[in-house]
């Protein structure tokens, strides 16, 4: 390599390590506070929203539990009480498979809100707890529906 050509290669690479340098060393902008958007807590649940969230619970479970009819009618009964992700991860369950079971308990766990509610509910084959949430297409979540949005089942019942 001729002595022109390398020095202007190494004039350019200096060039460019000074550029880079120069970027490095200029400081990111520090947020403020008052860069982040308020949220509103969300407000506990009334009594009446509770019992509301827990009766949606425990009659969605009576008819899952209720295996002895056709995987259809089943489902049709099933799915009045799950929300959009809850029924694509139930539909297709057959009815056959789920144990034979008895709901002996049924009852709100802490922390419920004005659109969540968890409800446990014991049978004779192990806890069931469904995530109750309140949702509404038009996002007035006020009146909407109690919904079965997750299910955790007993170990071993899935």
């Amino acid at each position: 390599m001729n002595a022109t050509r390398r020095a202007a290669l190494l004039a350019a690479a200096a060039l460019s390590l000074a550029t880079l340098a120069g970027c490095a060393q200029t400081p990111a902008p520090t947020p403020t506070t008052t860069d982040a958007p308020t949220v509103a807590p969300v407000p506990s649940a009334s009594p009446i929203s509770v019992d509301e969230a827990t009766q949606a619970a425990t009659a969605m479970m009576t008819e899952y539990l209720h295996t002895t009819r056709s995987a259809e009618e089943w489902w049709q009964a099933v799915k009045l009480f799950l929300s959009q992700q809850a029924a694509y991860l139930v539909k297709g369950t057959s009815p056959t498979r789920i144990p034979t079971a008895t709901i002996t308990e049924t009852r709100p766990l802490p922390g419920a809100t004005d659109v969540s509610v968890v409800v446990a509910i014991d049978t004779t084959r192990g806890t069931y707890t469904l995530t109750m949430r309140r949702i509404a297409d038009d996002g007035n979540t006020h009146n909407a529906p109690w919904l079965v949005d997750e299910i955790t089942y007993p170990e071993g019942t899935h």
